[in-house]
């Protein structure tokens, strides 16, 4: 209840803040989500900077860990196994 409360000032918050350069960033995002424009451009422009970043696309509802974990799992280890 109270990040729904506060959702908005966090988010104002957060922009224009980065992660470090060298930490590998992995970003499962929905394929298709309708009410963000802008959706995919959003989440890879949060891992332009990274030395070791990598959006992938799901297709599936907000909460992909719910279907897809398997998929998921998957897209972890071979992230963390090129990243080392």
């Amino acid at each position: 209840m109270n990040e729904m409360e506060h959702i908005s000032s966090n988010f104002k918050a957060a922009q224009g803040l980065t992660f470090s350069k060298d930490l590998p960033l992995l970003l499962l995002v929905q394929a298709n989500n309708e009410g963000v424009k802008e959706w995919i451009p959003l989440h890879e422009g949060q891992i332009k900077d990274s030395l070791h970043g990598k959006v992938i696309t799901m297709d599936g509802e907000h909460y992909l860990h719910h279907t897809l974990f398997k998929e998921i799992a998957e897209d972890v280890r071979a992230f963390m196994n090129e990243a080392k």
